[in-house]
């Protein structure tokens, strides 16, 4: 009897190195508690030259407000609010403050990086990243979903990631 051979899962289009991200506030209570939380998953930057797809974590965990201030200081990077847990209020909140995605600080390491790459490459995260919702138009679509307010398009490399965790509800 033959077997079929097993097909292996396509890598990630990610492989080849640790996404970058900064902070706000880049103050070290905020810093020690994501470090310790994800190890060495991101690579947390300071300074410049910065990157203009480089995403911007920002400290949510006692309020949204802190959006806003991130905005003046990072008017075109994408920003993405750490949430202490995931809650609709809270996700509603950070998102109407222009937040391109949201994160949990009890989702795990992988799911951070997942984010910060998705973000980078000019995708939305809520929980994942197929999942395009227009409220005004009434509809949703596992598609790649876009920040429209910040420069650039979806990379090539978000629309194969996506595609592949998707792949089953991915409109043609």
């Amino acid at each position: 009897m033959n077997e079929a051979p097993a097909i292996a899962d396509p890598p990630s289009p990610w492989s080849d190195k640790g996404p970058q991200c900064r902070l706000f506030p880049a103050d070290k209570q905020f810093r020690t508690l994501l470090e310790d939380l994800l190890g060495d998953g991101l690579q947390l930057r300071e300074g410049d030259p910065r990157d203009p797809r480089e995403p911007v974590l920002v400290d949510c965990l006692d309020s949204h407000e802190a959006i806003a201030s991130a905005r003046l200081l990072y008017p075109h990077h994408p920003l993405v609010g750490v949430l202490p847990r995931h809650d609709a209020g809270l996700i509603i909140a950070a998102l109407a403050q222009g937040a391109a995605g949201v994160i949990s600080l009890t989702d795990p390491p992988d799911a951070w990086r997942e984010c910060v790459l998705v973000v980078m490459g000019g995708g939305r995260w809520l929980g994942g990243p197929g999942l395009e919702i227009s409220l005004e138009e009434k509809r949703a679509v596992y598609d790649v979903a876009r920040n429209d307010d910040l420069q650039g398009d979806v990379t090539l490399r978000t629309k194969l990631y996506v595609r592949q965790r998707v792949a089953d509800r991915f409109r043609s």
